[in-house]
């Protein structure tokens, strides 16, 4: 995979980015949590956006402007109706949909927050695997995405995530070489046969 992926610890709504990934509800209301950051530092023209576009399927991704963000786009996730939790389906599904969004639009620096946690309350743990599969998979075969980010704002959800990246980056380790048991001598060739004299003549 040519994609690199690495680990960034601090808000997502400063990182150097061509889009980031909003956790977002399925009726785009940007509440709390990452969205409410995204609304605060983006600016009011973001959520008129997204109320342009209206409600959306569950596991759905849609893009809107990045507002006055670095980023040119906010790819927002669908991961949980509003006021209730996500689970690991419509989590990974919305994975699956903003990494395709990312490529509808040539993105070549992605960022991902901890997509489903906080107000959603999937397990950190949980959100971690599931992110770092479907960038994986999706990023072995071509793709415009160079570098995909994890961004993690709190200590404790930045380490777990590091623990999870450590052990799906680290290259396993090399099988021990087979032993070969040593071939069994050949038994020594037999020793000639010794000859039997010839009878002597009969007397004349």
């Amino acid at each position: 995979m040519k994609t690199q992926m690495r680990m960034v610890r601090g808000d997502i709504t400063t990182v150097d980015a061509d889009a980031i990934v909003n956790s977002a509800n399925n009726d785009l209301v940007l509440g709390g949590g990452v969205s409410g950051a995204i609304r605060r530092v983006a600016g009011p023209e973001v959520q008129d956006e997204c109320f342009k576009i209206g409600t959306i399927p569950l596991g759905e991704a849609v893009v809107t402007s990045g507002g006055m963000l670095k980023a040119k786009w906010i790819i927002h996730a669908a991961v949980n109706p509003l006021g209730l939790w996500a689970d690991p389906k419509s989590v990974r599904k919305a994975a699956k949909n903003a990494l395709l969004r990312a490529e509808e639009r040539q993105v070549k620096a992605l960022a991902f927050p901890a997509i489903g946690t906080g107000a959603g309350a999937l397990p950190v743990e949980r959100c971690a695997d599931i992110l770092m599969e479907e960038v994986t998979r999706h990023c072995s075969g071509e793709t415009s995405i160079e570098e995909v980010m994890f961004v993690l704002y709190d200590e404790k959800p930045y380490l777990i995530f590091e623990e999870r990246f450590k052990e799906k980056t680290s290259p396993a380790p090399a099988a021990p070489e087979a032993q070969t048991a040593p071939a069994s001598p050949e038994p020594p060739p037999a020793p000639p046969a010794e000859a039997t004299p010839a009878p002597p003549p009969p007397a004349p």
